[in-house]
């Protein structure tokens, strides 16, 4: 689901009743061999997210708000451009399984890792595709419906900068 507000937009994802991704399989023992994850991310123009994805045992109520007894995992993410065709990313994350056992630390570092690598890999891909053709409409499909709504918020708000720069001058 996804709902939009003036400051920004928030996308919920249910994963119910699901196999457990080894990343979490190797910080929270699932007594079923099933889970019930989320994921719920917020975006805050113009540069932040907040992401807090989690799992609990499957049919034990997490969507009603009963997740006891899993795991989370809290994230904060920030870009800031360097170049016209370049940001810094900045990541932070806070989790509450296990929290003074340092193995399980590494164990999800190591699983984060990789993650961030493939969605280089990706975002790296997209931005050579831009550069290469910067007239290419953008594809969208029925799950980037809030990654959509972020980019008007985001074009809105340098409409809004360029307007406050050139009073009277039209872009």
């Amino acid at each position: 689901t996804t709902e939009r507000s003036e400051n920004g937009v928030k996308v919920v994802r249910w994963m119910l009743n699901s196999v457990p991704p080894p990343t979490y399989s190797a910080a929270c023992d699932f007594k079923s061999g099933r889970i019930d994850r989320w994921m719920e991310i917020e975006f805050f123009p113009p540069c932040s997210v907040r992401i807090h994805t989690g799992a609990v045992d499957a049919n034990t109520g997490a969507k009603e708000g009963r997740r006891e007894g899993g795991i989370a995992f809290w994230g904060w993410n920030s870009e800031t451009p360097e170049t016209e065709n370049t940001s810094h990313y900045f990541w932070s994350g806070a989790r509450n399984y296990a929290p003074d056992e340092p193995p399980i630390r590494a164990k999800m570092l190591d699983g984060l890792a990789p993650t961030f690598a493939e969605d280089k890999i990706v975002v790296e891909a997209q931005q050579a595709v831009q550069d290469r053709r910067p007239d290419a409409p953008f594809v969208m499909i029925a799950s980037d419906a809030g990654m959509a709504y972020a980019r008007r918020l985001v074009n809105a708000l340098l409409e809004k900068e360029r307007k406050l720069a050139s009073p009277g001058i039209e872009p």
